[in-house]
């Protein structure tokens, strides 16, 4: 009698978890959150997402769902999802193959250096900026993130709009800053036209961000520079010696001028030792292919307009400091 009692009682419950199993790729729950999945999700956390959010209720409800989220395999994709509606296990398994839909979008502006990236990346995910700016400054970077032999990433991490899954990590971040441009500047190399190194390109595509307020100038300005450096000129360059002195904001003093410092480029001659900032896409493509140019000074106008007076010789360039110091003084 036991034995029957026993096997009409495994028989119903079969047939009850059965029914439930079946019930379960049909029963409709509705749900309004963002949910993230992370890369090799398994089971047990998307029940525990189903117990959150009131889907599964009963230890019943939780092997089963369990059980058939095992037994039936879904492709399914890391990121954040924005769940709004009505789902069935089926379908919410399914929106989960599609890619996240849930992204921090993020705009890095030309010439930021490290540590004003540092910065946004803060506001927008909260990391720590110091921890930012160690990992793109660490001299394990150059190996880390698969870059020359420069000792950090200083304008590698390529300025553009970005967007990042809500939880990306600082490495995730620096990584996809520099795939950027490193893939933007292998496309371009094959047109540069000066015989100089990619790391000095860079050097030199971060100073022409920084003097040139107009885009339409940058290659103008570049040809400057390498016309500098080819007769064996200092650079003279006002952005090396705010780099120099940590004062990117207030006016230059004369003082300042005159710092030891290997990134002044009014005492040390020639490149300063790492970019000065991240350049954007088009001062890279000026510094990979400057004008050819006479010229071999320039002055800023201070007349509104952001562009320069240009000069060959140093009596011309005199005459335009004047000029622009009247303006400025206007």
């Amino acid at each position: 009698y036991l034995i029957i009692v026993v096997f009409l009682f495994s028989i119903t419950f079969a047939i009850s978890v059965m029914s439930k199993y079946s019930a379960v790729s049909n029963s409709e729950f509705e749900l309004d959150t963002i949910f993230r999945l992370k890369s090799n999700s398994n089971p047990h956390k998307l029940v525990e997402f189903f117990q959150s959010q009131g889907v599964v209720i009963s230890s019943l409800d939780k092997y089963i769902y369990r059980f058939y989220l095992k037994n039936n395999h879904y492709n399914l994709l890391s990121g954040s999802y924005d769940l709004k509606g009505v789902y069935t296990i089926p379908s919410f398994l399914d929106a989960l193959t599609k890619g996240g839909n849930v992204f921090v979008t993020v705009t890095i502006p030309e010439g930021y250096r490290v540590e004003e990236i540092a910065s946004l990346v803060h506001a927008h995910f909260g990391h720590d900026s110091t921890s930012f700016v160690n990992e793109a400054l660490s001299q394990k970077a150059q190996s880390k993130y698969h870059i020359s032999k420069t000792g950090n990433l200083r304008g590698y991490l390529m300025p553009e709009t970005y967007e990042f899954y809500p939880d990306a990590t600082i490495e995730t971040i620096i990584k996809k800053l520099v795939t950027e441009f490193k893939t933007f500047y292998k496309k371009n190399r094959s047109s540069k036209v000066v015989n100089y190194s990619d790391y000095d390109i860079i050097k030199m595509a971060s100073i022409v961000e920084k003097e040139a307020v107009v885009s339409s100038e940058q290659s103008l300005i570049a040809g400057v520079f390498y016309k500098r450096l080819k007769k064996g000129m200092r650079l003279q360059t006002d952005p090396t010696v705010r780099f120099a002195s940590n004062n990117f904001y207030k006016p230059i003093l004369r003082s300042q001028l005159k710092i030891d410092n290997p990134y002044n480029t009014y005492i040390y001659a020639g490149l300063p030792p790492t970019p000065i900032c991240n350049p954007g896409k088009s001062a890279v493509l000026a510094a990979l292919n400057p004008l050819k140019t006479n010229m071999l000074y320039f002055m800023a106008k201070f007349d509104g307009s952001g562009e320069h007076f240009f000069a060959k010789t140093y009596s011309q360039h005199l005459r335009n400091v004047s000029v622009g110091r009247q303006n400025l003084r206007r």
